[in-house]
């Protein structure tokens, strides 16, 4: 399975633009595409532009390539209108997946983590999240928890995507702050440097487990 995370943006002029397009064109090109499993769009407010993150996960690299037309940020299928700066397209290979089936986008917080791990800790690291996995289902504020992970020239890197209630329900799972990754005191020793971003959802669809 394989996680793909877009981020791209808007001027802020855009935004009721945009969100036409989401729910008009880009939701309904992607339905019922073959491969497509799970898709999450949010957006955030940044001074004179609307930050947009997209989170899909796909069967396969092979599937995603031909829903789209390509595995690049500006996908032919989707056309994309001009007015969208389509920043990047990471992939990732998941290594845990969504843990509840739900549909639906009304204050809903899209949480994106970016782990770099310490070399010579990434066996810990899955070891804990394996661990971590089996527990998801207690946490009730999170409608959605994965992992997927991606090598660089000269570390791994984990990739993070979390929907959860509301702000609230962040901060109630283990304690998060806002820009921390959750359960920070078990993911200390294995983590370099870390980035979190946080978005308001626009489309939650979540394939049936």
């Amino acid at each position: 399975m394989i996680l793909r995370i877009f981020r791209g943006s808007v001027a802020a002029g855009r935004t009721t633009d945009f969100h036409a397009y989401v729910d008009s064109v880009a939701a309904e090109r992607l339905r019922g595409k073959a491969g497509l499993r799970d898709l999450i769009i949010g957006t955030r407010a940044d001074g004179d532009r609307l930050r947009i993150a997209v989170a899909s996960t796909w069967t396969d690299v092979r599937a995603e390539d031909e829903a789209l037309g390509g595995l690049g940020p500006r996908s032919p299928v989707l056309e994309l209108p001009d007015y969208v700066a389509a920043d990047s397209a990471e992939h990732y290979e998941l290594v845990s997946s969504p843990y509840v089936a739900a549909a639906g986008t009304s204050g809903l917080v899209l949480r994106i983590g970016r782990l770099i791990l310490k070399r010579g800790t990434e066996s810990e690291f899955y070891q804990y999240l394996r661990e971590r996995s089996a527990t998801f289902h207690e946490q009730l504020e999170a409608l959605v928890i994965m992992a997927a992970r991606r090598m660089t020239d000269d570390h791994e890197e984990v990739a993070t995507v979390g929907v959860f209630t509301d702000h609230e329900s962040v901060v109630a799972a283990e304690g998060a702050q806002p820009r921390m990754p959750i359960g920070w005191d078990r993911l200390a020793p294995f983590v370099d440097d870390f980035t979190i971003e946080a978005f308001a959802t626009t489309l939650v669809e979540l394939a049936p487990l």
